[in-house]
């Protein structure tokens, strides 16, 4: 598989380039390579090596002429070594997530609770987007790249909660898989009543 390498040439301030050749060494055999014919100081030229150019180390030979007829060549034994084939895999996707709370449901209202996520399979590379159902609307409340954490806001008003977790290991997909926490409720804070404070039934139940 052919690569593109770049090769640097630096020239004197007073000397001009007229004229660039390069080969490399296939099968003991000199072949030249397609080269721009570069003018002026110190340029950038870049070699497109032949499609058939094995693995291995690879042999260059390079020769210059200036504006005056003056030549050098110079061979460089290897001057890198060639990937056949090569290629770079994007991180294989997640299959899910698991989205933990750091209480327990139900909280009272004015509690601060965090959810946490973990990713499942695929390249751990993980990045989390979060997002609230609140049973009428979706709301991202954290984008991805923040943080596997994400915390519900003590001034969250009473209600009962969803949380989901999209997850990816590439910037370049919207997403791999859900995570999604049990429905979480926010309560009432109990009341006064005769001096005793009276717990709200759903707090009363996870008592018992």
């Amino acid at each position: 598989m052919g690569k593109l390498n770049q090769l640097n040439l630096s020239v004197a301030d007073d000397v001009s380039l007229a004229q660039v050749t390069a080969s490399c060494k296939l099968g003991g055999q000199w072949r030249a390579l397609a080269l721009p014919i570069p003018t002026g100081n110190s340029m950038d030229c870049v070699l497109e090596l032949p499609t058939d150019l094995p693995e291995g180390p690879v042999d260059l030979k390079v020769e210059v002429t200036d504006g005056e007829g003056n030549s050098m060549a110079q061979e460089l034994t290897p001057a890198f070594y060639h990937l056949a084939n090569y290629t770079t895999l994007p991180p294989s996707p997640a299959t899910g997530a698991t989205v933990t709370s750091s209480l327990a449901s139900p909280q009272t209202v004015g509690t601060a609770v965090t959810f946490t996520a973990v990713g499942i399979g695929g390249t751990p590379s993980y990045q989390y987007e979060f997002n609230l159902w609140n049973g009428t609307t979706w709301t991202t409340v954290q984008n991805y790249g923040v943080g596997s954490s994400w915390v519900l806001p003590a001034s969250t008003p009473i209600g009962t909660y969803t949380i989901y977790v999209h997850v990816r290991t590439s910037t370049a997909v919207a997403g791999d898989a859900w995570g999604i926490s049990s429905s979480f409720q926010i309560v009432p804070a109990p009341e006064s009543c005769h001096g005793r404070k009276e717990l709200h039934p759903a707090l009363q139940a996870l008592r018992q």
